[in-house]
């Protein structure tokens, strides 16, 4: 299956905060699944997770990861639209 689809990847430096931000325009997640995207071997589709492979544990490691650092990781989503994720870090 291919998606016409992109990806755009920015930083930026907000007074004591840097932020990295990943957005596409793919398929988006249900609002009622954002809470759970972070769980360790959750998957928002069941029915297609054998089709694009994956084991559900990328955001996982991705926030455990954020929070090692100290930072903060956040998902905006619009289904059927994007996805957004945004990590923060504060500059010591």
């Amino acid at each position: 299956m291919i998606f016409n689809s992109s990806i755009d990847i920015k930083s930026c430096i907000d007074k004591d905060k840097v932020r990295i931000i990943v957005k596409d325009t793919g398929i988006g997640i249900p609002k009622e699944e954002i809470n759970n995207i972070f769980d360790r071997f959750y998957i928002v589709d069941k029915s297609r997770s054998k089709e694009k492979g994956g084991s559900g544990l990328g955001l996982s490691i991705a926030k455990w990861i954020v929070e090692m650092h100290n930072g903060r990781i956040k998902v905006e989503s619009e289904e059927g639209s994007w996805t957004k994720i945004i990590v923060t870090f504060t500059v010591t």
